[in-house]
């Protein structure tokens, strides 16, 4: 592959990344947004961060990513309390990222039959549990009522911005208090699920469930994202920048990534310099 195509292929990756909506939306209105949230049960806070509607998230597209502390990225979506662009990462960060936990989740409850509804998760373990529909819906329910009150507390519903973000310490747009995560981290809050976050630096993998069988008994299972034989997985570093890799990257791929990291380093001493 010349050099051109893949610089080519990495600025069309750096475009898919961008926010794609305005507004975040629920589960009940079909593929909800898909939200990060970071979750320090330690300190009581959480964020959330809307990355655009899981409908339009390209799950085999391998180098997505998110700065959240990029205030050009994110086109000065996040604000909160009359503050603008990354504040709720900084805001967030200022208070230490050792206790943090961070997953990635969206549902869609909109249909009624078999197989309509779905929740695309993390997971925080090697496996996900099995649970029932009722507990299923349940836990649609409960992610739709944290979607709601994250909505309320930011600009994630206003007309013109891009993607929002906030961040709780209480009520349902806490997300360490709703039945969304809970402090147990576990899905839907069920003690039969399973762990759907981790700590920053983790790989998450990514799990699908959707409902099987007869409503309720039926059991539902959570299957892991394979992308030619390879499962996707979200990591989340220490200065914000969450990235989906869904193939192992090339070698030469990876020195071109150094390599710009390298250069955006000499021209940032540059200007400090200067």
């Amino acid at each position: 592959m010349s050099f051109k195509s893949k610089v080519l292929i990495a600025s069309l990756l750096a475009l898919s990344a961008l926010p794609a909506s305005a507004a975040v939306n629920n589960a009940a209105t079909g593929d909800s947004s898909l939200l990060l949230t970071l979750i320090d049960a330690a300190r009581g806070i959480s964020a959330t961060f809307d990355l655009g509607n899981k409908s339009t998230f390209n799950q085999s597209l391998s180098g997505q990513t998110w700065n959240l502390a990029d205030t050009a990225l994110w086109g000065g979506a996040y604000q909160l309390s009359g503050d603008t662009a990354a504040t709720t990462w900084s805001r967030y960060s200022a208070g230490g990222l050792t206790n943090t936990q961070f997953g990635v989740y969206a549902g869609d409850s909109s249909g009624s039959d078999i197989g309509d509804r779905s929740i695309f998760t993390t997971a925080g373990g090697t496996t996900m549990n099995s649970f029932n529909n009722t507990s299923f819906l349940s836990a649609l329910n409960s992610f739709d009522n944290y979607i709601n009150a994250v909505g309320t507390l930011s600009t994630h519903n206003t007309v013109g911005l891009d993607n929002g973000s906030n961040i709780a310490t209480s009520g349902n747009a806490y997300a360490g208090a709703s039945v969304a995560y809970s402090t147990n981290g576990k899905i839907g809050g069920i003690s039969a699920g399973s762990d759907t976050t981790g700590a920053i630096g983790q790989n998450l993998y990514v799990y699908n469930y959707t409902t099987t069988g007869d409503l309720p008994n039926s059991s539902v299972a959570g299957v892991k994202l394979s992308v030619a034989g390879f499962n996707p997985y979200f990591s989340l570093s220490n200065d914000g920048v969450l990235t989906y890799v869904a193939a192992v990257p090339e070698a030469d791929s990876s020195l071109m990534m150094l390599a710009g990291i390298g250069l955006m380093g000499f021209i940032a001493r540059r200007r400090k310099s200067v």
